[in-house]
């Protein structure tokens, strides 16, 4: 956009009325604006990348809130209780998202084409002490890759709805069954091969190698030995994701949008790779024909009824097949005052401002 200012741009309750990239962006009411006259004269959205310079503007009362894309779990748990014991003009709000965090898992690894591997490695995984533990209950485990806020959630049947139970004495069972013997090192052994799994994510993100250390504490005591090869997040999705180098199992994190088919994610045809193009998500290289079919189906289908039916399969298929290992669903955080009224987190892709005319003190 050439010339951001011009108000025949605008036709919300603001227009833009100076731009300074990197920087700042000014917004002041519109005069010509349809709908209800905003509480506010003018707002002021600031950028401000390093987190530490943020919650320094934030306490100082150089910025009044912070918006969802702020502040990570961690930094928001420690700035909740900050506020708590200092009695602080503004409060944490969490509302859950759209957004679940997953081990992605490379089906062409010789020891992750079991089902039954991948099953242990799950059930292995105390996904409840590990909410607790990190994000104080506050991102609760998750089933599968649809989140509680899609319509198509609340119509699962009960047995999918629920994630499943962590058991060590079950995962342990299942490697057992496999023919993974527990060795005298505390690993488990096969035809001589060590039961060993590259578990990968994005460099530098505190939260996530938080939860990696987890992940591989827990796998250890069943025998599996988990083995971190992490990278800066241009490198981890450009080369290790979409062309398909990850050696074993990849922390990241999917959005799903309400009623959104899946197939760039679990159709075999979205499986990355040179004569595609390396397009798609489906990173794990899952291939099943009757899924690929439902997929295509879920695509065309109009009832509602028959969609909901199809979905049902699907999410069936995702959870017994262990295409991947869901972790949990993340939560959008915002820091408001306080005082501040009428306003609400989407908990979607859309923006808390969507009702900015409707804020007030």
């Amino acid at each position: 956009m050439k010339n951001p200012t011009n108000p025949g741009l605008h036709s919300g309750p603001f227009v833009i009325s100076e731009l300074k990239l990197g920087s700042h962006v000014l917004l002041k009411r519109n005069p010509y604006f349809y709908g209800k006259k905003p509480y506010f004269d003018k707002v002021l959205i600031r950028v401000i990348a390093d987190t530490a310079a943020l919650e320094a503007n934030l306490i100082s009362k150089q910025v009044d809130m912070v918006a969802s894309i702020g502040f990570n779990m961690d930094q928001a748990l420690l700035l909740e209780k900050r506020s708590a014991k200092e009695g602080l003009p503004f409060e944490v709000r969490y509302v859950s998202g759209l957004t679940y965090e997953h081990l992605d898992i490379n089906l062409d690894n010789p020891i992750l084409k079991s089902k039954t591997v991948r099953k242990a490695l799950l059930l292995a995984i105390d996904r409840q002490s590990m909410s607790q533990a990190l994000f104080e209950g506050k991102q609760i485990v998750a089933p599968h890759f649809l989140t509680p806020r899609d319509p198509w959630f609340a119509n699962l049947p009960k047995n999918l709805q629920k994630p499943a139970a962590y058991s060590k004495k079950e995962a342990e069972k299942l490697l057992e069954s496999e023919g993974w013997k527990m060795g005298t090192d505390g690993y488990r052994y096969k035809d001589g091969k060590k039961l060993s799994i590259v578990l990968s994510t994005t460099a530098s993100n505190r939260l996530r190698e938080n939860v990696q250390t987890y992940i591989m504490d827990q796998w250890k005591k069943v025998g599996v030995e988990a083995i971190s090869k992490n990278a800066i997040a241009r490198t981890f999705f450009s080369d290790l994701m979409n062309h398909r180098k990850f050696e074993g199992t990849a922390m990241f994190a999917w959005t799903f949008l309400p009623e959104m088919p899946q197939g760039k994610f679990y159709h075999s045809r979205s499986i990355p790779s040179e004569a595609n193009g390396w397009m798609g998500r489906n990173y794990s290289g899952y291939k099943n024909p009757k899924l690929d079919a439902m997929l295509d189906k879920l695509e065309v289908e109009m009832s509602e009824s028959k969609r909901q039916a199809i979905v049902n399969q699907i999410v069936d298929i995702y959870v017994r097949e262990h295409i991947t290992i869901p972790l949990y669903y993340r939560v959008d955080i915002s820091v408001v005052p306080k005082a501040l009224k009428n306003y609400n987190m989407a908990g979607t892709q859309q923006t808390e401002s969507l009702y900015v005319e409707e804020w007030s003190y």
